[in-house]
This record gives structure tokens, C-alpha cells and sequence, in this order.
């Protein structure tokens, strides 16, 4: 059993909890998982080899979130540009406390004995779910059914500079519990 402090955790490579161990975090203890490239600090998009997390086998995963900060409520953060894979399910137990970020990443439910739960929102590039996978989503997004997501395109200009940089914004509004940025990029 891997016990984590509370903190931020950067992965640049792969993350896997298969067999019979399993992850808790600290008692009242909150954490980020932030999964990078092979090439960390450099982002995703520039080059490097996605990291990936699995959480499979007969195990347990518990990750309780950040509860203030830029990443409040977010337990499992890739690189917006990060092609990784998450994997759950096949026996395992995982229970997210909050929101899986992962705009561009693949997340796979596999079934089995296994429970997958996500006491939050998941923004992921794609889902797949097998046909024999039970996922439970805890915390239904209130307001309704749906957020309203705004996609659009920005510029900014750094303060003392003249020159305005091209970028992108993604938010989303009437989601019960206020709005939010989703992701930002500008510049670069």
C-alpha cells in the first residue's frame, strides 16, 4: 500500500497500481496527481512520451483533492496537450473525490470485480467504457443535466508589452455550483 502526503505529484512516466497493492492519501490528507511528458517541465505539445495511469488488479485508490488553490477539486490533472491513457477497473477499487482533467487523454473502464467512482466532473478527449464496466458517478452536476460550454479563441497583451498574443479559452457556466475556467492558453 502506497500512502501519499498531502501535495502535488508530478508523473512523467507511468503510474500503475496493478496487482494487490493500492494507494490512500494521509487521513485528511489532499493531493494531485499531475501527469506530465517524458520531458517534464516542457509541456506535452512540444515533444516527449505521455505518462499514464492504470489502476487495475485487486487494489484500492483513494485520492481525496486539493481543497484550495489553483487546482481545488481536481484529483487526477494531465497536460492539456498529453495523449496519455488512464486505465480502471479489472478488480480494482478507485474512488476519485473530485475531477478528472485530462482534455486530451483516452480514459478506459474495464469490468470485473472492480468499482470506479468520480465524485466530480470528467473532462477527457475520450471514454471508453467496456461493455461489463459499473462506473458510478457520486456527485451529479446540478442545475440540470448539462453546463453550458463556451469554446472561443482570446488575445492577450502582458502588461509593459505592445504586442498582443493569440490564444484560447474553454469555460463552462450554469453547472449548479457557479462557473469555471476549464483551460486556458495563450502565447506559445
Amino acid at each position: 500500500m502506497l500512502t501519499l502526503n498531502t501535495g502535488i505529484y508530478v508523473i512523467s512516466g507511468s503510474f500503475s497500481t496493478s496487482g494487490n497493492g493500492g494507494v490512500r492519501v494521509v487521513p485528511n490528507g489532499e493531493v494531485l496527481l499531475y501527469f506530465a511528458c517524458s520531458n517534464y517541465p516542457t509541456r506535452c505539445k512540444t515533444s516527449g512520451t505521455p505518462a499514464t495511469f492504470s489502476a487495475t488488479g485487486n487494489n484500492g485508490v483513494t485520492l481525496t483533492p486539493m481543497s484550495s488553490g489553483v487546482y481545488a477539486g481536481v484529483a487526477i490533472f494531465f497536460d492539456p496537450d498529453s495523449t496519455g491513457t488512464i486505465d480502471w477497473g479489472k478488480g480494482g477499487t478507485l474512488t476519485v473525490g473530485g475531477s478528472v482533467y485530462a482534455p486530451s487523454g483516452v480514459l478506459t473502464m474495464h469490468g470485473g470485480n472492480g468499482a470506479a467512482e468520480v465524485d466530480g466532473r470528467l473532462i477527457l478527449g475520450s471514454l471508453n467504457i467496456d461493455n461489463s464496466a459499473q462506473p458510478g458517478f457520486i456527485r451529479p452536476i446540478g442545475g440540470g443535466l448539462y453546463c453550458t460550454v463556451h469554446d472561443d479563441s482570446v488575445s492577450g497583451t502582458p502588461s509593459g508589452s505592445t504586442t498582443s498574443y493569440p490564444g484560447h479559452v474553454v469555460f463552462e457556466i450554469a453547472c449548479g455550483g457557479g462557473s469555471g475556467i476549464i483551460d486556458f492558453n495563450y502565447g506559445n
